[in-house]
């Protein structure tokens, strides 16, 4: 009997995280593909988000000040003007207004868009310990001290250096030996280059050596690296594509620790 409650357990299990990533990536196509024009000459911080959230028709929770936990200006007065753009371009320029996207974000976390400030999301408890295999980045291609050659000796049908085949100097290729480079960086070297560039380039201020709460670690070849959504996303991107309505055409997006990037492309012409 434990051994059934554990099988359906595990399968209960499978379909929610099936059905929470089909959520997730239905929440990013509707910030992807949904686009929008605005006018905003003053209105509410809370105004404006609560009218980007009827128009995608998505669940969003938005971290408000209170007594007790800083977050966003209820009041804070938006003056935005944009015309067809996406819905996440939008959002991100109102977040520029209330927040400074330096220190505020958005994220797709268990079916919520969440908006807010980056400490509130880069907490312990928010985090996610992701494992990213590096290997291919540390694969090392050899020199070789001398260029190939390809053996053309011998006559007939033969390959052998007297011509008449079977020899061990018979054609085909040689590459001599592989060659010193003692400038070459060993495989732990390069994975904290590695580590390097991500610190540098990806959240700078959240990660625990600059007094934040992320972390990297290494470990066979691979970077477990624990910290929220909108750090992951950076790194790895979503494990997931936005899910596109049939009209329109796939929509490219970088992320970054500014703004992020929507390629649209180009509509055939009718």
């Amino acid at each position: 009997m434990k051994f059934i409650a554990f099988i359906l357990m595990s399968v209960s299990a499978s379909v929610h995280s099936a059905n929470r990533v089909q959520s997730d990536a239905e929440l990013l196509g509707a910030l992807v593909y949904t686009d929008m024009s605005v006018q905003f000459e003053g209105e509410t911080a809370q105004a404006v988000l609560s009218h980007i959230k009827e128009e995608l028709g998505v669940l969003m929770q938005v971290y408000w000040e209170t007594e007790r936990t800083e977050g966003f200006e209820r009041d804070f007065p938006v003056h935005l003007t944009l015309k067809d753009q996406p819905a996440l371009v939008v959002l991100e320029r109102v977040l520029e207004q209330i927040g400074d996207m330096e220190d505020s974000t958005w994220q797709i976390r268990d079916g919520v868009v969440e908006v807010g400030f980056k400490t509130r999301f880069a907490k312990r408890l928010a985090q996610r310990l992701i494992v990213y295999p590096i290997d291919d980045l540390l694969f090392e291609i050899r020199d070789f001290d001398n260029p190939p050659q390809m053996g053309t000796s011998g006559s007939g049908g033969g390959t052998g250096s007297s011509g008449s085949g079977g020899g061990n100097s018979g054609g085909g290729f040689n590459f001599g030996t592989p060659s010193e480079d003692p400038e070459r960086l060993s495989k732990e070297e390069l994975t904290e280059r590695i580590i390097e560039l991500i610190k540098k380039f990806v959240e700078p201020e959240q990660w625990d050596d600059a007094g934040g709460e992320c972390t990297i670690d290494s470990y066979h070849e691979t970077l477990l690296i624990r910290a929220p959504n909108f750090v992951h996303r950076q790194i790895g991107g979503y494990p997931f594509d936005p899910v596109r309505p049939r009209h329109l055409r796939k929509r490219s997006v970088r992320y970054s620790n500014e703004n992020t990037k929507v390629i649209v492309p180009p509509q055939p012409s009718k």
